[in-house]
């Protein structure tokens, strides 16, 4: 009997071919609805962005083309599926290949930053001063003139701000914000270039300070006027630059550079030497060929040391550093505003912090790279960058007023913690071994998280009108996208001031006063506007702004504040609400208002905002 050769073909499973591929559709379709319902139930619990579909898809999708890859290497699956799976993989393998060779990702986000900052900077050299601004540069105008902070206008300011606008104001004039946010402007370019140039200095390439360089501008740009170029932004620019500085290495100068950028910082804000340690780790660990030493560290803290002498420097010297600490001690014992803070609640703060998914991410993942990284250039960034998050999670609980612009240092630290990740990813030889289209996804959700997407404040048709007003020297006939929430060009939806009205204000003291008119702002009703140093006149209210009547309850500005205004020259001219006063500020300024209607004339109205003169001799 002959014996039949055994057969090499796939047995039957019974199971029809249609009927696999609606099994298959039917799985997939379970997976996409369980991820759908997973996704919305990490974002009503906080652990996943809102409205963030589009990072849920990109995963989705290298997922998909991962398992597809291990699917085909499965001695069951059938050739024919096994040969296409193969092809589609393999050209997504291919693609993701070609989209990260040579300088392809460089150039992408290269572009993107060129192409945010192109629409969003002309119209932001047009926005108006915050009452933030406009106070501290009041303070500034006001020392140039004679009057001194801390004494005669009461505030609690560190010096460093100060100095800053009246450095501005010396240089380029008073009344005017376009040199502020020039400079701010240009700050936020050089922390761009030390950024992306230390990361190619240190590490080889631009990548990963490019990228991180588009998580600081994705982030900054969408801020509106009320919390760009703050204080607490400034410093940590500051620190960030001097930080990067010193993680290169190099001259001494590049040392001397550092240990001054510090020491501004902290006369800005004190709550830069939270970020003390992370210089530490930078000094005891410098790059590889460059020896620091003890005599090296102790040159850069007698460098710092010597920068923070040098701008305290005209507090000393102008006799106001009793007046400084004095106000310092008044506003800590000042009630339960800013005299409310307490280790409990910085500790609920930093609790708070360290519960947040992302801050988590993000530590853990530059913990990551300084353990496991093969280069150790790459080590010892990370591990800088780790110790400057640590730091910057005890910056906001520092603060006894949590303010929403505390978290920007945490927001920069974790886009600069980005440098860390993107070079692990693009460079070290151990994430290397994995796929293409693995680091290429890491990449692309990167980009997607870090680019502002529907940015209001990013505006082509803004950046015309801007442009328009810059080459005139005249005023935007609409506000600038970042303030027109507060100054709408109509009144209603609880905007008490419009722009047009606001500029009519401006415009009419620009014309009927000079730089030596005293001009006391008293208007009650957010946006606070700004009128001091919108048009370069010295206040001569005793207090740097009349939201302290708010922030300090426990004072009593308001005889303060009336007694003055009784006793100022027949040339004062005051702003104030004409109708409306805020109700808080109008219950603790009753006797100011009642010397307002008594000593000083209505003698013009711009919409709410009504502009008064002093009545000669009317108080004697």
């Amino acid at each position: 009997m002959e014996l039949s050769e055994p057969s090499t073909s796939t047995p039957s499973s019974g199971v029809s071919r249609p009927v696999r591929l609606a099994g298959i559709a039917a799985a997939i379709a379970c997976l996409a609805c369980l991820g759908m319902v997973l996704l919305e139930y990490l974002e009503l619990t906080g652990y996943w962005p809102p409205k963030r579909t589009d990072v849920a898809i990109v995963i989705g999708i290298v997922a998909v083309l991962e398992a597809a890859k291990w699917a085909a290497r499965l001695p069951w699956v059938e050739p024919m599926l096994r040969s296409r799976l193969e092809r589609w993989t393999a050209f997504a393998e291919s693609s993701a290949e070609w989209a990260l060779a040579g300088k392809r990702p460089t150039i992408a986000i290269a572009s993107a930053l060129a192409i945010i900052l192109a629409s969003w900077a002309p119209h932001y050299l047009t926005w108006p001063y915050w009452t933030d601004h406009d106070f501290i540069a009041s303070l500034a105008l006001g020392w140039d003139r004679g009057r001194l902070p801390w004494r005669d206008q009461f505030g609690f300011q560190f010096p460093g701000e100060i100095e800053f606008f009246w450095v501005l104001g010396r240089v380029f004039g008073w009344g005017s914000s376009l040199s502020f946010y020039a400079a701010d402007f240009a700050l936020l370019c050089a922390l761009l270039t030390t950024v992306a140039a230390s990361c190619r200095t240190c590490l080889g390439r631009w990548l990963a300070g490019l990228t991180a360089c588009l998580w600081i501008v994705g982030y900054y740009t969408t801020l509106p006027f009320t919390l760009v170029a703050q204080r607490d932004w400034h410093t940590a620019e500051l620190v960030a630059i001097a930080l990067m500085l010193l993680a290169l290495g190099g001259s001494r100068w590049t040392w001397i550079v550092s240990a001054l950028l510090y020491a501004a910082a902290m006369t800005i804000r004190p709550h830069a030497v939270v970020f003390f340690p992370a210089f530490v780790v930078a000094l005891i660990f410098p790059p590889r060929g460059a020896a620091a030493g003890w005599k090296g560290i102790l040159f850069w803290l007698s460098v710092l040391g010597a920068g923070l002498l040098a701008m305290f420097s005209p507090v000393f010297f102008s006799g106001l550093t009793g007046d400084f600490l004095r106000a310092l001690r008044t506003v800590s014992h000042s009630g339960e505003f800013y005299g409310g803070g307490s280790l409990s609640r910085s500790w609920r703060l930093f609790t708070g912090e360290l519960r947040d998914v992302w801050t988590l991410s993000v530590c853990s993942a530059l913990l990551t790279v300084a353990w496991l990284a093969t280069s150790p250039a790459s080590r010892r960034f990370a591990a800088i960058l780790l110790a400057a998050n640590a730091c910057a999670l005890l910056y906001r609980p520092m603060h006894p007023v949590d303010h929403n612009y505390l978290t920007q240092p945490l927001v920069l630290f974790q886009a600069l913690a980005i440098v860390a990740i993107v070079d692990a990813v693009t460079c070290d030889a151990i994430v290397a071994r994995r796929t293409a289209l693995l680091r290429f996804g890491v990449l692309i959700i990167l980009f997607d998280l870090a680019f502002p997407w529907g940015n209001p404040y990013c505006d082509v048709r803004a950046d015309v009108s801007a442009i328009k007003s810059l080459t005139t020297r005249s005023v935007p006939e609409q506000s600038p996208p970042g303030s027109i929430h507060a100054f709408p060009s109509t009144r209603g939806g609880g905007a008490v001031y419009t722009w047009g009205d606001y500029q009519a204000t401006l415009e009419y003291l620009r014309q009927h006063t000079d730089a030596s008119t005293p001009v006391a702002n008293l208007l009650t009703h957010f946006p606070y506007p700004s009128i001091n140093a919108a048009i370069g006149r010295i206040s001569p209210l005793p207090i740097e702004s009349v939201i302290l009547v708010n922030w300090l309850p426990d004072i009593d500005f308001d005889d303060l504040v009336a007694t003055t205004m009784r006793e100022q020259p027949s040339e004062t001219v005051v702003i104030c609400d004409a109708e409306y006063v805020e109700g808080n500020l109008g219950r603790r300024l009753t006797r100011t208002r009642e010397t307002l209607d008594r000593s000083y004339v209505p003698v013009a109205r711009f919409g709410e905002i009504e502009i008064r003169r002093r009545i000669p001799d009317v108080d004697k």
